[in-house]
């Protein structure tokens, strides 16, 4: 799958628009090399990558060593170990490789055209700054970072989550009921939101109800620290004070 993730990061530092960030991509895993189609051809685009780097290395040895260092550094996690597949923050590190790269490659045309080079790079700079302009708006606080999600990204379970309770601590239950349900709609299978109805219910006193859904939780999730910690004080609350002890062992 990772070929098909190197090539999408490469997009990214291409044409890093904001409508095609996130805090969360969804990536469906490869399953051979034309399951998707993409998958074999974006292999071949990187390891045309890298014979190229080898090839340059002695003619242009400072592009080579920029992305070379790109590349080790997103192979870190982009590799063999069972992590999410993409992540932004990824490119960290690769960018540093990047850029060193772009002004290696670029000197030469400063030295012969230093103007026309400024010229260029203008509006370039322009853009890059009224994009990241834009995407900062999406970080302005942890509900714009999770509507930002949930608005590009809407199969992903947790994301709805993650923006109820935010709803719910600025007083906004209904708002925050809502997302919870949505959230099971999207993926019944993942226990978080209905934690999080267990919350908005144990807030109205609805004991019962909230056992119900945090044992949902639980039994989705048996990792679930934090669910096992609200079963527990909803089985305290509930007048069930051994079966409370037994949930928070």
């Amino acid at each position: 799958s990772q070929g098909r993730v190197l090539v999408l990061y490469a997009s990214w530092i291409l044409a890093p628009l904001p409508s095609r960030l996130s805090l969360i991509h969804e990536l469906a895993p490869s399953r051979g090399p034309f399951e998707p189609w993409t998958t074999l051809p974006a292999w071949l685009a990187v390891l045309g990558v890298v014979v190229l780097v080898a090839a340059r290395a002695r003619r242009a040895p400072v592009v080579a060593l920029g992305l070379g260092t790109g590349l080790a550094a997103i192979a870190i996690e982009s590799s063999v170990f069972p992590l999410r597949l993409a992540h932004e923050h990824r490119l960290y590190g690769a960018m540093v490789g990047v850029a060193i790269a772009l002004a290696a490659g670029l000197r030469p045309w400063a030295a012969r055209a230093p103007r026309a080079l400024v010229l260029a790079a203008l509006p370039v700079l322009l853009a890059l700054g009224v994009a990241t302009h834009v995407r900062n708006r999406a970080w302005l606080d942890a509900e714009a970072v999770w509507s930002d999600v949930v608005a590009k990204v809407p199969g992903y379970a947790p994301g709805y989550q993650s923006l109820g309770a935010e709803r719910a601590k600025r007083g906004d239950l209904d708002g925050a009921r809502a997302l919870f349900e949505r959230g099971i709609a999207v993926d019944p299978g993942y226990g978080g939101n209905h934690g999080g109805l267990g919350t908005l219910l144990a807030r109205e006193g609805r004991h019962a109800e909230a056992i119900a859904r945090y044992e949902r939780a639980v039994a989705l999730d048996p990792l679930d620290h934090f669910g096992f910690l609200n079963l527990g004080l909803a089985l305290h609350l509930a007048g069930r004070p051994e079966e409370a002890v037994a949930a928070l062992r």
